[in-house]
């Protein structure tokens, strides 16, 4: 989280510096990114950096927050907008993500938090939204997706491993967002591979299923 003296600066010298460090971020991956590229374009000393973030880490999650670019907040919204219904949640939760992953301000964001995201990352990140307002704690995310799964007609084996069966939703969603940028797919193709996702989450892949249509 940013520091208390962050929060006191002057609004314009405050945006100035979140213009910085989302600068940074969209030029570089995290592995690329350092404190001398922002404080260079601000023109300040190392220390006043320290002054308002631990460490490039909680900058680049205060960033990354502000962007609202948590895959599984957007989704959210549209498992509230569905009344609890996992499978319309997913058929709209497409075309949500598309419409954010692809527009020119955040595409950078989101192919670098994809390609180059870490275990380490992860364990921050998870540990910076414990500290940030409920709604957005992951825990939260996953409570409320183990109740729509409680509501939804689902398989015996899914019903029995709601814990498993979420984990099987985040891995299709996150590998296809990632195999997006690495093949530097368009929204028509990411769309067309998210339908053929959707598809086997919902009827599987055994014999006896068969696409949606």
């Amino acid at each position: 989280m940013p520091k208390p003296t962050f929060h006191q600066l002057p609004k314009k010298k405050h945006d100035r510096i979140r213009a910085a460090c989302r600068n940074e971020f969209l030029a570089h991956p995290f592995p690329e990114a350092s404190v001398s590229n922002i404080i260079k374009e601000l023109s300040i000393a190392r220390g006043s950096f320290y002054q308002y973030f631990d460490n490039l880490a909680e900058c680049y999650y205060y960033i990354l927050s502000l962007e609202d670019i948590d895959v599984h907040n957007i989704f959210s919204k549209e498992l509230t907008s569905s009344g609890g219904d996992l499978f319309n949640a997913l058929d709209t939760y497409g075309q949500s993500l598309c419409s954010v992953l692809f527009r020119e301000d955040k595409y950078p964001l989101f192919r670098n938090r994809f390609l180059y995201w870490s275990a380490d990352l992860e364990a921050g990140w998870q540990a910076y939204l414990a500290k940030e307002p409920k709604e957005r704690s992951g825990t939260v995310f996953e409570m409320s997706l183990e109740r729509a799964l409680s509501k939804n007609r689902l398989s015996p084996l899914a019903a029995a491993h709601p814990a498993d069966t979420i984990a099987f939703i985040r891995s299709i969603i996150h590998d296809l967002i990632t195999r997006c940028f690495l093949a530097h797919w368009d929204p028509a193709t990411f769309l067309e591979h998210y339908a053929i996702a959707v598809s086997f989450i919902e009827g599987g892949l055994g014999a006896t299923s068969s696409p949606s249509s």
